[in-house]
């Protein structure tokens, strides 16, 4: 109410330097003192605390300075060299400042307060601010670090004026300009302004007095820099009085008129004077930054944009529009599709949005990380996916910086995470959710999880197992899958540890259902061992003669509802018990004895074919184990007969009819013309008609089955290398589109984008169209191969 507000208004930029021009904006902080009580007695009599106080006082004046009447603005105020930009508080404590400079600023933030001057409010807070901020701009040793980025930052400086192309125009930051004679003055402040107190002034031109006063620079220099200075202030005054704004853009040359006007405004009796003296002071303005500045960091002037823009300059000066615009160009040259969307996000990393800025370290690591993260992005099979996803996973890791940097230290880890980002958006989702995976999947060394026990002794037991379970099938379809993006396994392989995945869920969930007289047995692919990453688990449940069927229902459906209750917690696994006796009008867990009678009555030929893949997986062994010879006798017992033989070619023609639709007859993966149909029903068909009298052929899978007919000369070599080249490339097909997608699909998308993703997943990667041409032409040739060998043979 009477009492003074401790809080004082420090001026910075051109206002803490008096230096300002005829349109500058005012840079301005604020500062309030310590241990101030808690509230402020208002002249309402009310009371408001101290921070609102505060706050309310600095924008107060803020909406006075920035006012706009009938004559004007008074001033234009920029706030954002307060700490932590438009993102910090308005006004900070002394202490707070302390920290801040102590811990967290940046050296540009550092650089800055060498203009910070007392403005107005209270005079001893503003006194003790400027003696709190000086030990932490003017250091006693002064760290490399620091003058490496004061150096990276006049680069930048001039790297967006050339971006901008202002290189020549730009009498503040382009070439030979204002910038180049306060960084050098600046420099000499900092690294000498320990020793020397009459060089910690705000004023250009007086630290450049003081600098020669210490014989920190010979007169030469100091006449040659005072000079020069004072011309492009001048010149920069005359501009903002010629144009009524605020600028610091020369006319272009083509412009003599106006050339002229400024010309004389400088005083100038004709024009050719005055660029004559123009090009002198900004010539030796640019070799003065250079021995002076430049020289003195240890490093030479920078060539940005002398020839192909590197990326790294490019990223460097994100915020640049036209940097922005050369840096799109060059990642849609490289194949990114969304080249906008590649920018927002690099932007993103490079410079945080309205909610935070990125911090320094993380910009650091990022940066130098960049150039090279593009690169393997562009080389993946979706570019935009890559990058996104490599970015989403360092923004789940606690650390973005630790991330980045570990990452410049392994590319190998780059490549491999952008590998997975590119080929896989939806598994890359799961690892998002799930950082920790990460160590365990490039470290073969590391064992992940293996599938727990159950101890389902209560509720609570059981739903922790269940979640336990279902992430452990993720986390194993998630290593099976990088691994076979990464190419560290065949597709055979792949094939393999996704039946063994399978099995080994199985066998955990027949243990928690806990009854020893039931049998689990897998047909289809999983009976035969050919699992893909999008197959249904095709199983029979077969129980003793002599066992109580409402037990074994019940021992069914309790595992049917486990099976339920992990595909709930994420576990992307679906049983299919319909190729059981009489299908979903069968009893869910039938007998040996009526799987028997079934056979010997009911079966139609199409279900001899299913039991040629018939496999014990868990369960009883007697019961698994008879079953086996149940299902073998009863698929190879005995010879196809002429009628079952034209039973199946009649249901190869309606599976073709019915099933696929006119458009995909050729296109279908699977059931199409050369599709997988063909390599199956092909085999299975010689695998009736001859497994009564070659027993090695009954009971197996595709691939082994089509080297079995070979070695019976069923099938000639060539052939048979068809038909295991065919069953590969279009099994790893089917599969790189689940990779990609997500979802199951028998016929190559549509789009472009997926298409390429398809061919990069699976090798093609030649061309203007990212092999994508290449892989269509292999398919088309292998499905005609397959097509003729089926004609020819299924006959």
């Amino acid at each position: 109410k009477s009492s003074k507000i401790p809080m004082a208004v420090i001026g910075l930029g051109k206002l803490g330097g008096q230096e300002l021009n005829y349109s500058s904006d005012i840079d301005l902080i604020f500062v309030h003192a310590d241990n101030i009580c808690d509230k402020f007695e208002m002249n309402q009599g009310s009371d408001l605390d101290a921070d609102t106080v505060f706050r309310k006082v600095a924008e107060s004046l803020v909406r006075i300075l920035t006012s706009t009447s009938s004559p004007g603005q008074i001033f234009r105020v920029d706030l954002r060299l307060r700490p932590e930009g438009r993102f910090g508080p308005l006004v900070r404590s002394l202490a707070s400042y302390d920290a801040y400079f102590e811990s967290w600023a940046e050296d540009w933030e550092r650089q800055a307060m060498l203009k910070a001057r007392f403005i107005a409010g209270d005079r001893t807070t503003g006194s003790r601010f400027l003696s709190i901020i000086t030990p932490h701009v003017f250091y006693r040793h002064i760290p490399s670090s620091f003058l490496i980025h004061l150096g990276e930052n006049k680069q930048r400086i001039e790297n967006k004026a050339k971006l901008e192309g202002e290189w020549e125009t730009n009498i503040k930051t382009g070439y030979g300009s204002i910038r180049d004679i306060e960084f050098i003055v600046q420099l000499h402040q900092l690294l000498y302004g320990n020793t020397a107190p009459r060089l910690r002034t705000t004023s250009t031109l007086t630290a450049l007095k003081a600098l020669r006063h210490h014989g920190m620079i010979d007169q030469p220099d100091f006449t040659r820099l005072e000079e020069i200075y004072i011309f492009l202030r001048n010149l920069e005054h005359r501009l903002q009085l010629l144009h009524g704004h605020q600028t610091q853009i020369l006319p272009p040359q083509s412009d003599r008129n106006e050339r002229s006007r400024l010309a004389r405004r400088m005083g100038f009796v004709d024009l050719e004077s005055f660029e004559n003296t123009l090009q002198t002071y900004r010539n030796e303005a640019h070799n003065l930054l250079n021995r002076l500045f430049y020289n003195k960091l240890g490093i030479t002037s920078h060539t940005f944009l002398s020839g192909n823009n590197s990326k790294l300059d490019l990223l460097d000066n994100i915020e640049s529009e036209s940097a922005r615009e050369m840096l799109g160009n060059k990642l849609s040259e490289m194949g990114f599709d969304n080249p906008e969307e590649a920018l927002g996000q690099l932007k993103l990393e490079l410079s945080g949005n309205q909610f935070g800025a990125t911090s320094p370290e993380t910009r650091s690591a990022f940066l130098k990380l960049c150039s090279q993260l593009i690169t393997l992005a562009a080389d993946s099979p979706d570019p935009n996916s890559a990058l996104s996803g490599f970015i989403h996973l360092a923004n789940a890791h606690p650390n973005r910086a630790i991330f980045y940097s570990a990452c410049n230290e392994s590319e190998q880890l780059t490549r491999k995470i952008v590998a997975l980002a590119g080929s896989s958006p939806p598994l890359m989702t799961r690892l998002v959710r799930k950082p920790e995976w990460l160590e365990t999947l490039v470290n073969p060394e590391i064992e992940p999880d293996t599938i727990p026990e159950a101890p389902l002794y209560t509720p609570d037991q059981k739903a922790g197992w269940i979640k336990r379970m279902a992430e452990c099938y993720i986390r194993t379809q998630l290593t099976i899958a990088t691994r076979d993006i990464w190419r560290e396994v065949t597709s055979d392989t792949v094939r393999a540890l996704l039946s063994e995945l399978a099995d080994q869920t199985i066998i955990k969930m027949a243990e928690a259902v806990g009854n020893p007289d039931i049998a689990y047995l897998g047909l289809g692919k999983l009976g035969g061992m050919e699992m893909n990453y999008s197959s249904d688990w095709d199983l029979i449940i077969v129980c003793k003669d002599t066992y109580s069927s409402a037990d074994a229902e019940q021992a069914a459906a309790d595992f049917l509802a486990l099976a339920h209750e992990l595909q709930l917690a994420g576990a992307p696994i679906m049983v299919d018990l319909r190729l059981r006796p009489w299908g979903k009008d069968g009893v869910l867990a039938p007998t040996l004895g009526g799987i028997a009678e079934y056979f010997s009555t009911s079966a139609e030929t199409w279900e001899r074919q299913a039991a040629l893949k018939l496999r014990y997986i868990t369960g009883g062994h007697g019961v698994g184990f008879a079953a086996e010879e149940l299902y073998r006798s009863a698929s190879s017992g005995t010879r196809l007969s002429d009628l079952e033989d034209d039973q199946i070619h009649a249901m190869k023609i309606r599976l073709e009819n019915e099933r696929v639709l006119p458009e995909h007859r050729e296109s279908d993966l699977k059931l199409g013309k050369g599709g997988l149909s063909d390599i199956e029903w092909l085999v299975q068909r010689q695998q009736l008609l001859h497994g009564s009298s070659i027993p090695e052929l009954a009971a197996q899978g595709t691939l082994p089955a089509i080297s079995t007919l070979a070695n019976h000369s069923l099938l000639s070599n060539p052939e048979a290398d068809i038909l295991l080249e065919g069953y590969t490339t279009l099994s790893s097909t089917r599969n790189a589109i689940w990779l990609y997608t997500g979802s199951v699909s028998d016929v190559l998308p549509a789009d472009h984008r997926t298409l390429r993703a398809v061919a990069g997943i699976l090798g093609y990667n030649g061309g203007t169209d990212y092999g994508v041409t290449e892989m269509q032409e292999v398919l088309t040739r292998l499905k005609r191969s397959i097509r003729e060998i089926f004609q020819y043979r299924f006959q």
